[in-house]
């Protein structure tokens, strides 16, 4: 899913895809550094598992309350809840993982691995993540679970002032009823 094709998508899903593939872009660290190692790979095993994601985003000094959504990802479908509704768009993983490739290229990051934790009864690698880009900069922390290899939680944080949580689960994963 490219940024350029999300004009009409709400502030959070443009930036949720921003974030997600900033953490998963760097130049070639990824297969010298175990822990970005683990976080690739934790992405990449994402692109092709049935998930559901919660969303959150806010922006430092904003008294708004943050922008929520969520994403359902099943089969060759993402379902993206806007204003209370639930699109459906075409997903596919392969493509998922060949954009993340391409994209490291013009990233640079580096990983460390802080600590275990349990993240909703679920055992986790914290892993904190720091990506720059020509333009922009993110400090991310991802919990990876030790089971299953997917990332369990996930906080952004993007230039300093754009706030992203992301909460992930696996369980009973199916698409929404009533998707357009």
């Amino acid at each position: 899913m490219r940024t350029a094709a999300l004009p009409s998508l709400p502030k959070i899903t443009a930036a949720w895809a921003i974030a997600i593939v900033a953490l998963m872009l760097s130049r070639f660290a990824w297969a010298d550094d175990p822990a970005c190692k683990a976080v690739y790979d934790s992405m990449e095993r994402l692109a092709g598992t049935p998930n559901h994601q919660w969303l959150s985003q806010s922006k430092s000094g904003s008294h708004d309350k943050p922008t929520t959504t969520e994403n359902i990802t099943v089969g060759n479908f993402r379902y993206l809840q806007m204003s209370g509704e639930w699109k459906r768009m075409p997903y596919s993983s392969a493509k998922s993982i060949t954009e993340q490739a391409d994209q490291r290229k013009d990233r640079s990051s580096t990983c460390r691995a802080e600590r275990d934790e349990s993240v909703d009864g679920v055992s986790a690698n914290l892993v904190a993540v720091h990506t720059t880009a020509e333009d922009s900069a993110s400090d991310q922390q991802v919990w990876i679970s030790k089971s299953t290899g997917l990332p369990v939680r996930q906080l952004i944080d993007i230039n300093g002032t754009t706030h992203i949580e992301v909460r992930y689960s696996y369980a009973n994963v199916a698409a929404p009823s009533g998707a357009k």
